[in-house]
């Protein structure tokens, strides 16, 4: 009987072990996808000019950080590219939603939008025009 119950404790553990594999793979995974979203050029431009817009800073107030998630797609075909992304950003004196589309022709990528969403205000910043 005492073999029994090691048997089942032995399987339970067994049953633990990978479930806590597989989380730790998800989480691995998402972590590498974020990390690709981060690391893009899109991302980065358009963290950039957020950052440095002073319509944005008027809203928000400094500094500006970003969310932790990202979503949407960068993907690539050869040297032509497209972006969709979108994420979250906060200040002091709120938040906001970034939202990117753009393409890659060759090294150049041109966008199509680049804004920060103010929700409640419902206030659009266009990140493409100048100051």
């Amino acid at each position: 009987m005492a073999s029994n119950n090691k048997i089942f404790a032995f399987i339970g553990c067994g049953c633990l072990g990978i479930i806590v594999i597989g989380i730790a793979a998800v989480f691995l995974i998402g972590a590498g996808v974020f990390g690709l979203l981060k690391n893009s050029e899109p991302y980065t431009e358009s963290l950039n000019r957020v950052q440095n817009s002073p319509a944005v800073t008027a809203a928000l107030g400094t500094p500006i950080k970003p969310g932790f998630f990202v979503t949407g797609n960068v993907s690539f075909e050869n040297s032509n590219g497209e972006a969709t992304i979108s994420y979250s950003i906060s200040g002091p004196d709120g938040k906001g939603t970034v939202t990117v589309d753009g393409d890659k022709q060759g090294e150049v990528w041109t966008y199509s939008e680049m804004s920060v969403s103010i929700p409640g205000s419902g206030e659009k910043i266009d990140l493409l025009t100048g100051p």
